[in-house]
């Protein structure tokens, strides 16, 4: 497997986290300490086993990404903006994320955005935080601001203590003013998820339909709080957020049916990358999404090349290039995961799958447990860190409907498609497709509820933490101990 990539990526991210999170100081000195390594490669080149080339790139991008970060800093800090801290101001700002409700503060809702006016003049846009509270009235306004739809409000501004990039952390003092509107593609966008939720809910029960866009494009407008919870104690979250499955599975779909139609790479290649942009605008960029589309985009482009690249090369020059476009995602713990779990199953998934495939399990399935097992195993340890949670039933629960997730997946997307005319055949036959997705959309509900309970998830602590790592270390021994009589046993089984 080709690791050269790993490690560029890993220092470019180990630096763009530091710059996010520590003094200027220290990532002067992490800046001065990358070109020192630089020079001294240069000026002694022989390295013994180590690859001059990966350090060059790797110290290279350190300290390239620690320059244009100072350079962003000191934008940040020079904005007009805070020239109001601790004072109100009116501004105009454009969501970049759906507005969400505080996990701690039912009544709070708070908005990631981009501030474009402060005081009635136009500035450079700025990311900042907005944080409404207040009348249910007022929460609901907020909590209905469409993204990059610009909308005007008072606000007191704040500050932010850390280093970062966000310009200032606003206290709205009222409901939001619409102030224009959005791009056109964004408005499509909108116009599209609005008539499939539409859809949904004239062809689906009342959970099912908030279920169903959640799982085509993240769209939890309709959802319930408490089917919420149950899938985040049965570890189904990630269903409900777009990520590089939804994408290997709808992107994949629309190549492989130019490659059958067309029969030219070139074609493929265009259908591909024109899936993956429309894709990723309708359903907003979030991390996942950021790096899912990325991912899509470097293969798709190795396809033109007439060569096949590894997957690991492609997660490591993903992250690089998201990162070096929005930074923040160093410090987003949703990117952390997607990439763990993605790394995860290049590395390891395939592994798992053959041996599974040795003791004689059916590919479908050994793929299936593989991939859930994996992909769980990977991201466990950040999910409990941030949650202080640990879901006991998630490897079970993923396995449940590891079946029935890309049949509902691509039958929603098909509605979807079906529901963009607005036409009454064409919405008749999205009707019929999504009433197709009941019994899928069901069983998940039904497996979420039944794993999902209050056992289902635990506290996160030491003895629990300690005992995770005893049980490992028992299984790791066992596995060395038998993995060479179990074939041979099985294979007598078999006989």
């Amino acid at each position: 497997m080709d690791l050269r990539l790993v490690v560029p990526a890993a220092a470019c991210w180990a630096v763009t986290g530091i710059g996010l999170t520590a003094s200027r100081g220290v990532l002067v000195a992490v800046i001065l300490g990358a070109i020192g390594t630089s020079v001294a490669v240069l000026v002694a080149p022989r390295l013994g086993r180590v690859d001059p080339a990966s350090v060059l790139a790797a110290t290279g991008l350190a300290a390239g990404i620690g320059v244009a970060l100072l350079v962003r800093a000191d934008r940040v800090d020079a904005h007009p903006v805070r020239q109001f801290d601790g004072g109100a101001v009116a501004v105009v700002i454009t969501a970049t994320e759906d507005p969400k409700v505080s996990a701690a503060h039912p009544d709070l809702v708070w908005v990631r955005a981009r501030l474009v006016a402060v005081d009635g003049q136009r500035v450079a846009p700025a990311d900042v935080l907005v944080f409404a509270s207040g009348a249910p009235r007022v929460t609901g306004e907020w909590l209905g601001v469409q993204v990059g739809v610009p909308v005007r409000v008072s606000a007191r501004v704040r500050v932010p203590a850390g280093r970062g990039l966000v310009a200032a952390a606003l206290t709205a003092r009222g409901p939001p003013q619409i102030a224009g509107r959005a791009p056109v593609y964004l408005r499509a966008a909108e116009t599209v998820r609005s008539r499939f939720r539409q859809v949904c809910a004239e062809g689906l029960g009342h959970r099912e339909a908030g279920l169903l866009p959640g799982l085509v494009v993240g769209d939890t407008s309709m959802g319930e709080s408490g089917v919420d919870e149950q899938f985040r104690r049965a570890g189904l979250t990630h269903l409900l957020a777009v990520s590089g499955a939804n994408f290997a599975l709808i992107v994949g779909t629309a190549v492989l049916l130019a490659a059958l139609v067309a029969g030219s790479v070139r074609v493929t290649v265009a259908v591909g990358l024109v899936v993956t942009v429309a894709f990723a605008v309708l359903v907003q960029l979030s991390p996942s999404v950021i790096r899912a589309a990325i991912m899509g985009g470097i293969g798709l482009l190795a396809m033109v090349a007439s060569r096949r690249r590894e997957a690991m090369p492609a997660l490591a020059a993903a992250v690089v290039v998201a990162l070096l476009v929005w930074p923040t995602l160093a410090v987003d713990a949703g990117f952390a995961m997607s990439v763990a779990a993605t790394a995860a199953l290049i590395v390891w998934s395939p592994h798992l799958r053959d041996r599974l495939l040795e003791r004689g399990v059916p590919r479908g399935a050994a793929d299936a447990v593989a991939m859930a097992v994996v992909a769980y195993l990977a991201t466990a340890p950040l999910v409990a860190m941030i949650s202080g949670r640990l879901s006991l039933t998630a490897v079970l629960a993923n396995l449940a409907v590891a079946p029935v997730i890309p049949v509902v997946t691509l039958l929603g997307a098909l509605a979807m498609v079906l529901a963009v005319p607005d036409v009454a055949v064409s919405t008749a036959l999205a009707r019929v497709v999504v009433s197709a997705c009941e019994p899928g959309l069901w069983w998940i509900l039904v497996v979420a509820h039944r794993l999902g309970e209050t056992w289902a998830a635990v506290p996160v602590t030491p003895l629990l933490v300690l005992g995770v790592a005893v049980g490992a270390l028992g299984v790791r021994r066992l596995w060395r101990r038998y993995r060479r009589a179990w074939p041979r046993g099985m294979a007598g089984w078999h006989d």
